[in-house]
């Protein structure tokens, strides 16, 4: 069933123009509305609006000051606007197209090409609204990505499977995270993104990709990355390949945003429980020294005060007369008093014993809470002024010190100058008399950590004992009387709150290394790269 047609509003102020069209539009089918000028044609077609399928204005109407109504009327218009012509008017048609483009019809022409006219005119009308819509929509749709890349916390990103990741697009959040712009990154203008990640984790990143690839599987992973101005951060990055129909990898997209505040917060969790840990341990060896160190000496105070209190109860007897002071009894007092002296230098030994304990319990008390100025500390310059220090003990023991080139670290330089001055003490302590001492610090980097190994060829500490060095006022020999005993005890305290770590290999006779972990410089967290499925 045909479709019923929309009307034509005819604007023409010629009474016969109106009437011969208006014959040849009702015979075709169509209704007809009139109006004589253009401002009138804008008023109806507001009025009616879907109701008029197609304008017809004649030429005579159309002039340069008219323009704005003619436009108004294209704007407003359902339909096409087409333009009535005169025989000898092709003046009027450039005139017209000067002001707005549009199809003409002569006002003579049958009813047939006249419906015909309308009817293309009314197609490409639709046609070129569906393009502008169209148009308007992708404008639209792109403003609307433009505006969600903008603002996302991140660099959304196309790249090419190449070592240097080579950008083909990047969002602009790219400034934000890594302080270059999107265009300095694109084709490695200025530097590739492969620069940006930090060195340690270069070959990480490259094998992780390699192995998502391989399984066609999204890449999940976090890594730290250096930005424009040098800072570090941390990032989290998830993306995939793109494959073209025959398998290979055309491209790789995905998405990275930045995670330094909650690594952050990770490692001040991780630092949190590590100093818990910490505390624990020390509780369960306080309760063990409170039990035990501090009870021996006790136990020797209360013994030697009895042996005291039955000399002293002999010498009452001999003074009060009880014993006859015969050269019995003098040997008697004077036995009771060796002994009497004995017992003191006894009960005097446990004492300071005891004071010795207390102060070495209040010593690692106040290591704890000490405040710690976190800087990167320069560890040749430390190591120097260190050496200097043992200088004149070296000579004694005619051992040799030797530093190599150091890596820098994140800590306390205070502290640190403490830990590595009891490695050095210790080291130098247990030298085997045997040959020539020598002593070594060296270091290197190791995923985001500083290492430092102290070596010597001392005698060495077996294996059973090695983890017991780390005790609270454990001595590897008992008969050392220097010092709380707490040296590696407070070491590895004070690396605690420094996010360090201590460990120890040793082979009895040969020597033992201290091994020490810390922070390296520039590194937010410090930990081993990974990845997450």
């Amino acid at each position: 069933m045909e479709s019923q047609k929309k009307d034509v509003l005819l604007v023409e102020d010629r009474v016969a123009v109106v009437q011969q069209l208006g014959e040849s539009l009702e015979c075709g089918g169509y209704g007809v509305q009139h109006q004589n000028t253009l401002s009138g044609a804008v008023q109806t077609v507001r009025e009616q609006g879907d109701c008029i399928g197609a304008v017809l204005v004649g030429l005579g109407l159309v002039s340069a000051a008219e323009s704005t109504h003619l436009q108004e009327l294209q704007n407003c218009s359902a339909g096409p606007v087409l333009f009535v012509y005169d025989p000898g008017q092709s003046g009027a048609i450039r005139r017209t197209w000067a002001i707005t483009p549009g199809g003409y019809i002569p006002h003579d022409a049958p009813g047939a090409v006249l419906d015909a006219s309308i009817g293309a005119a009314e197609d490409h009308f639709k046609t070129a609204r569906t393009r502008e819509s169209a148009e308007r929509d992708l404008r639209e749709s792109e403003r609307r990505l433009a505006l969600l890349m903008a603002n996302l916390p991140g660099i959304a990103y196309r790249c090419r499977n190449d070592r240097y990741w080579t950008m083909e697009f990047l969002s602009e959040g790219c400034l934000g995270l890594t302080g270059y712009a999107a265009e300095d990154l694109l084709d490695n203008r200025v530097c590739s993104y492969n620069d940006v990640i930090h060195p340690d984790y270069r070959d990480f990143i490259q094998a992780a990709w390699e192995r998502a690839l391989a399984d066609r599987t999204r890449l999940v992973t976090e890594y730290p990355i250096t930005t424009k101005e040098g800072l570090p951060k941390w990032v989290w990055e998830q993306g995939c390949g793109i494959y073209a129909d025959n398998g290979e990898v055309i491209a790789l997209e995905g998405f990275i945003t930045d995670i330094t505040d909650r690594k952050v917060a990770e490692e001040v969790i991780r630092t949190s429980e590590r100093n818990l840990e910490a505390k624990n341990r020390e509780l369960e060896q306080l309760v063990y020294v409170a039990s035990h160190d501090l009870r021996s000496p006790l136990v020797n105070v209360d013994g030697f005060s009895r042996e005291l209190e039955y000399s002293l109860q002999e010498l009452g007897s001999i003074l009060d007369g009880e014993i006859q002071p015969d050269e019995g009894a003098v040997a008697t007092l004077r036995r009771e008093l060796a002994e009497m002296a004995i017992s003191i230098q006894r009960i005097r030994t446990s004492t300071v014993q005891m004071d010795r304990l207390l102060k070495g319990l209040l010593k690692l008390s106040r290591l704890g809470r000490a405040a710690l100025q976190i800087d990167p500390v320069d560890m040749n310059t430390l190591m120097k002024e260190l050496a200097s220090s043992f200088s004149f003990r070296l000579g004694e023991l005619g051992a040799c010190f030797r530093v190599e080139d150091l890596p820098p670290c994140l800590g306390d330089a205070t502290q640190l100058a403490q830990i590595f001055s009891n490695l050095i003490d210790n080291a130098l302590k247990y030298l085997d008399p045997e040959r020539s001492g020598d002593v070594s610090v060296s270091g290197c980097l190791e995923h985001g950590r500083s290492i430092y190994r102290v070596r010597d060829n001392g005698i060495g500490i077996s294996e059973n004992h090695q983890e017991k060095v780390f005790e609270l006022f454990h001595r590897l020999d008992p008969r050392d009387s220097q010092g709380e005993g707490i040296g590696l005890t407070a070491v590895r305290q004070i690396l605690f709150r420094l996010d360090g770590k201590i460990s120890v290999e040793s082979v009895p006779g040969v020597g033992s290394t201290f091994i020490v972990s810390l922070p390296a410089c520039g590194m937010p967290g410090g930990r081993i790269p990974y990845e997450i499925e």
